[in-house]
Formats: structure tokens, sequence, C-alpha cells
């Protein structure tokens, strides 16, 4: 039976940690270990001293002090150490830009207000602004010209930032070199 979801815990959800001992004896990488999960970290400090003899807390505490790897692991050891990186999970994610609402021309916010029939998926965000799906770069050209004038332009900066969907929200930020308009 799988745990109810909490909305608290949707950050370690979707990025794991993920703790790399590299093992090196002299000049030859004798073993890379990654370790995941809720004691990732305890078990790659234990791994860690197994390999060297020396406590990770202590080695990360002396190289911070400036003391020289050689000198806490000793010659055969060097190079030893353990890495932390951030994977995704299984769980599909995608990257939103957020921009001010001041890129639209009033032509623009009217089509999107007014639902017409526009090429692209969007959304309303209630009265403060829109979600609107960012074309993939091959598509995007022919939507663009049917498009009213600053819809189009966040459009394209959108895809060349290379994200799925774009927010342009009446807080959102004003872009350097994006055109902003008054109505």
């Amino acid at each position: 039976m799988s745990e109810p979801f909490d909305p608290k815990n949707i950050e370690r959800m979707i990025h794991m940690k993920i703790f790399i001992v590299v093992k090196q004896f002299q000049e030859v990488i004798e073993q890379v270990t990654p370790f995941v999960g809720s004691n990732a970290k305890r078990n790659a400090m234990n791994d860690f001293k197994e390999w060297t003899g020396v406590d990770y807390e202590e080695y990360e505490k002396r190289r911070q002090q400036g003391e020289d790897a050689h000198d806490i692991l000793g010659e055969d050891f060097v190079g030893s150490n353990i890495y932390v990186e951030t994977a995704f999970s299984g769980l599909e994610t995608s990257q939103m830009l957020c921009v001010s609402t001041s890129h639209l021309s009033q032509q623009a916010a009217a089509a999107l207000e007014k639902d017409m029939k526009l090429p692209l998926i969007y959304f309303r965000k209630h009265q403060y602004g829109y979600f609107v799906f960012v074309p993939e770069s091959n598509e995007i050209q022919e939507q663009l010209e049917t498009l009213p004038d600053g819809l189009r332009e966040v459009l394209q900066f959108a895809s060349d930032a290379g994200v799925e969907w774009l927010m342009v929200d009446q807080d959102g930020p004003v872009v350097p070199g994006l055109k902003c308009y008054e109505w």
C-alpha cells in the first residue's frame, strides 16, 4: 500500500539526491558507488570511512580549514571523495517561463480574453494573465505568423529559452529587450 500524497514532500519526490562515493587507490579509480534513498548520505559516509579509514565529516571539516587531501587521506587514497548530484525521479516535469502582461499588445490580450480561434493551447489565469503552451521550435514559425503583436514576440522568446509553457502574469517580470505595451 502506498503512502498518501503529502504536498510538502513534492520537492523530495521530484528531485532525488544521489551520493556517489569515488574510491581511488593511488592513481586508479577502483570503484564508483551510488547511494540513494533516505539513508543515502549516512551510507555513503560509512562507505567512505570503510574505504579510507577517515570519518567523512572530519575529512570535510579539515578540507574547509585548508588542509590538503593528501595530508588527511595519505598518498594511497587521495582522490577518494563523495559527490552529491540531483536526479529527477520518474515524475514528468516541465519548465515554465513567466513574463509580465505588459509584453502583450492590447490586441493580443483581447484575442486571448475573447477566446478567439488562435492556433495555440492556452488557458486563462483567472484575471491575472494566461498560461500558453509553447509549440515545438519546428512548428512555431507557421503559428507565429497568425498571432497578434506582443504574443508573437513572447512566444518566440519562450521558444528560444527552451521552455514548454509560458505564463503571462500581471505581476510577472518585465524582460529587458522585449517590447512593452501601454494600454
